[in-house]
């Protein structure tokens, strides 16, 4: 594939707002998961707590990372500053990091921020960058309080005659607030309209893999110079009351509260929140304009498990297809690669299962990595995993330090000595020498939708942005939108 610049980045991850406060818990190795309280699930969290882990109807864990005293900044936007603090945190997160990534790019208008002095467009460049937003199509907190009215009118007949009580009532009022009804696709129309970008808008749901699906489509944009800039990532802001229900359904929690991801004792996974955005641009256009290049996209591998498994369990083959695909989509070898960021949530199953399809794909080449995972910092992010393990490896790449992955005791083994037991960094460790830095990370979600994407410092990119104002130079090609499906359908790159 053509190589990919990241010429922008932004955050909202627990205990760390900005791409520098994330790096000082990386290298502190601090762990910010929390117990959740009434601001997290809309209640006090004990009426629907159990530690039983079958208790019908209630959850047995509520620790995990989550995002506390943010506040939305509504101003200097083009919609209407009363309408976006009406919207839920699924919206405000992804507007709020989809602009700061901008401002590190250097092309975040002026005339939207008087303050921006290092800023490469006028009004109108904007027009040529497209948006893709990973998102679950989870129930949010406010998306909960615009339909359960509804579910609950439809309940109060039968209880009226239930109870013989005529009076009955359940005692909620409809929100009015539409836009939260739309958690699928609505919030990337909302930064392309609060942005001024262009046409290209597309939210999607790839699970637990949604951060590389986005960065994939979004490459795949640029490429075939549908846009000449992307923001790319994802946001998880459903509703943590329905996540734990859920997820204490599906019994994913471990009993005794700690997740450890790739640490053998590790009997399941904490949830978390957050968002992360990045700038893509083509390499070369990127080098022409002078832009500061974070990192290079060199690769990505899709797979999905296909019919195999149950719908939550992890399919080797599946994964491994995936590795296949990204190594042939570069000039990277799986030799070059000193460190990947494991998807590695915890669950027995899940990281057992990916350290054997690491091993099934890498142990008979001559392979030096050492691995760990970001979500052993702050429990797994759902959609906006991907963004901070690749975040992680950027801010590594900066710094010449692979920060460790905590709370390791046990590390998991493998057959071989290449994958896993030692190469689990427990402790903080100096990137090695070598020529060129390149790293992957992998994400893999429910369903079996599979990934693999390979990093690369930027050689030879500008190490400082530009003063001088510049323009996204157009292509001839008008800018479209087609169909998700049309579009993964038609797309070589793609398959």
């Amino acid at each position: 594939m053509e190589k990919i610049a990241i010429i922008g980045t932004a955050c909202l991850f627990p205990e760390a707002d900005t791409p520098d406060a994330y790096w000082e818990n990386l290298v502190a190795n601090k762990d910010s998961r929390v117990t959740a309280q009434a601001e997290q699930m809309g209640r006090d969290p004990q009426d629907y707590f159990s530690p039983a882990k079958d208790t019908k109807d209630n959850y047995y864990c509520t620790t995990g990372g989550y995002i506390n005293g943010f506040q939305f900044d509504a101003q200097n936007y083009s919609l209407d500053a009363n309408t976006l603090n009406t919207l839920d945190n699924t919206f405000q997160w992804a507007l709020h990091v989809a602009r700061e990534a901008l401002k590190d790019s250097g092309y975040y208008p002026s005339s939207a921020n008087n303050q921006q002095t290092n800023n490469k467009c006028s009004d109108n460049d904007l027009s040529r960058c497209g948006v893709i937003l990973g998102n679950l199509s989870f129930p949010t907190k406010k998306s909960n309080a615009l339909f359960s009215p509804l579910y609950h009118q439809a309940m109060a007949t039968p209880l009226k005659d239930l109870f013989g009580s005529a009076d009955f009532s359940m005692g909620d009022k409809a929100s009015n607030e539409f836009a939260n009804g739309m958690v699928a696709g609505h919030p990337a129309s909302i930064i392309n309209d609060a942005l001024n970008l262009g046409d290209v808008s597309v939210v999607l749901d790839a699970a637990c893999a949604s951060s590389l699906y986005s960065m994939k489509l979004a490459c795949s944009y640029l490429q075939s110079h549908k846009a000449d800039m992307m923001l790319a990532g994802a946001v998880s802001a459903a509703d943590p009351w329905f996540v734990s229900m859920g997820f204490s359904t599906f019994k994913a929690f471990p009993e005794n509260i700690a997740s450890c991801p790739l640490d053998k004792n590790s009997s399941g996974l904490n949830t978390g929140e957050g968002a992360g955005m990045f700038v893509l641009k083509r390499y070369d256009d990127a080098l022409r304009d002078g832009d500061t290049i974070h990192a290079v996209i060199s690769g990505i591998g899709l797979s999905n498990d296909g019919k195999g498994k149950f719908v939550l369990s992890p399919n080797e083959a599946g994964q491994t297809i995936c590795y296949e695909r990204a190594y042939k989509s570069t000039h990277i070898n799986p030799e070059d690669v000193d460190y990947v960021e494991c998807h590695a949530t915890g669950t027995p199953l899940g990281d057992v299962t990916e350290i054997h399809s690491m091993e099934n794909f890498f142990a008979n080449k001559d392979v030096h990595f050492t691995m760990g995972t970001a979500k052993s910092n702050f429990g797994h992010l759902l959609t906006s995993a991907g963004m901070a393990g690749m975040l992680k490896i950027i801010l590594a790449m900066k710094n010449d330090l692979l920060p460790a992955t905590v709370n390791i005791k046990e590390p998991l083994q493998s057959s071989s000595n290449k994958i896993a037991g030692d190469k689990i960094l427990t402790q903080n460790k100096a990137w090695p020498d070598s020529t060129n830095k390149v790293a992957a990370i992998s994400a893999f979600g429910f369903g079996g939708t599979n990934a693999h994407l390979i990093l690369e410092e930027a050689s030879g990119a500008s190490s400082t942005q530009s003063s001088i104002k510049k323009k996204i130079t157009p292509t001839t090609e008008p800018l479209s939108i087609v169909g998700m499906g049309a579009y993964f359908g038609q797309s070589k790159d793609l398959k």
